[in-house]
């Protein structure tokens, strides 16, 4: 994953090259990478913020600490994950290495079209109700361009490492609430503004990029209901921030509803939610609400599927021994004004270990 690091740095000088005067948290349409769910495998870059109500698959650790308290898994996971769009944002930096940015930014000019790339590597162990885990590195990359006639373009590039532990726990006088906790020590470096894009071809190389440490207490309930289709509804509140360091991020915490059932019929490998999210960067209330679902076929092959007003994703994934293979599809909405609005469809891709 080492080229990534030196594919943020690259891309960053050339994007920060000429600021518009604008605060980095005001710069909308496109994805606020500050508060998305730190993705680790396939299907939580499928289901996006509705992992928070939906446990874990056979190869997943859940992203609610509370569902953590009735697992029964023992497992050692090596994972990465990638969208296709990576490829092109790679091929930008080889351009780069050769000396050529001249060359990257008329390529941006002629894509012209939303550009949306992630890709993250992570590392962890579960043991039942208790999990801890390291990322080295996640990265990403949203961009579009506005105004042929002056390009302009939006962009938020990071690149971040984190080290969490999560804990889920059962009431001891009420066996039918969970709740648990992720502790997370999270080092990023970032950028996320709006520039003029051809002052880059005159410009001398620029790099401003922000850097932020942060450790954050991330907590999560659930509530089951007694019935043949194992209700539950649950929450939990992410971006909790307790302590920084470096560039000041507002303090934005987002909370994650949703109500899960699982229907007889499917023997309890199928499982669906009902999920709402408050994340502020989402103004349109329906776009806050998702339906989503996973299926564990067998304890081999897993698969996620999310739908949503501004979003949508499909993914499987399986292991052979102890190779893990996946791929999926994902479609969001970047909307660059209030006149304009554009999907993104990426590849997904994944590839791992679990012991």
């Amino acid at each position: 994953m080492r080229p990534f690091g030196v594919l943020f740095t690259n891309l960053a000088s050339l994007f920060v090259i000429s600021s518009i005067a604008q605060s980095a948290e005001r710069v909308g349409g496109i994805p606020n990478f500050h508060l998305e769910p730190a993705s680790n495998t396939l299907h939580e870059l499928v289901l996006g913020s509705a992992c928070y109500s939906l446990p874990g698959t056979a190869l997943d650790l859940s992203c609610n600490p509370a569902f953590l308290s009735v697992e029964e898994k023992k497992q050692f996971r090596v994972n990465v994950s990638i969208n296709e769009q990576v490829k092109i944002v790679n091929e930008y930096r080889k351009t780069l290495d050769s000396g050529d940015p001249v060359s990257v930014v008329d390529a941006i000019l002629n894509r012209n079209e939303p550009l949306l790339a992630k890709a993250v590597g992570s590392v962890w162990f579960q043991h039942e109700w208790w999990a801890i885990g390291y990322t080295p590195i996640r990265v990403g990359l949203a961009s579009f361009i506005r105004n042929p006639a002056y390009p302009e373009i939006t962009a938020h590039i990071f690149k971040e490492s984190e080290v969490f532990a999560r804990a889920g726990f059962v009431a001891t006088e009420e066996p039918n609430f969970h709740f648990g906790v992720e502790l997370k020590y999270l080092d990023r470096d970032f950028f996320r503004n709006r520039f003029a894009l051809l002052d880059a071809r005159s410009a001398p190389d620029l790099l401003k990029i922000e850097k932020h440490r942060a450790f954050h207490v991330n907590p999560g309930i659930s509530y089951d209901f007694e019935g043949a289709w194992a209700s539950a509804v649950s929450l939990a509140l992410t971006n909790l921030r307790v302590w920084q360091e470096g560039a000041s991020i507002p303090f934005t915490p987002v909370l994650d509803v949703g109500f899960m059932t699982s229907p007889p019929f499917a023997g309890g490998k199928l499982k669906t939610t009902t999920h709402f999210t408050n994340h502020p960067d989402i103004p349109d209330l329906f776009s806050r609400f998702r339906w989503a679902a996973i299926y564990d076929w067998t304890d081999v092959v897993s698969v996620s599927a999310m739908l949503g007003k501004s979003s949508a994703g499909l993914g499987v994934n399986g292991h052979i021994d102890s190779l893990v293979l996946g791929a999926g599809i994902k479609t969001e909405e970047i909307t660059p004004d209030q006149w304009q609005s554009e999907r993104v469809s990426t590849v997904l891709l994944e590839l791992g270990l679990v012991f």
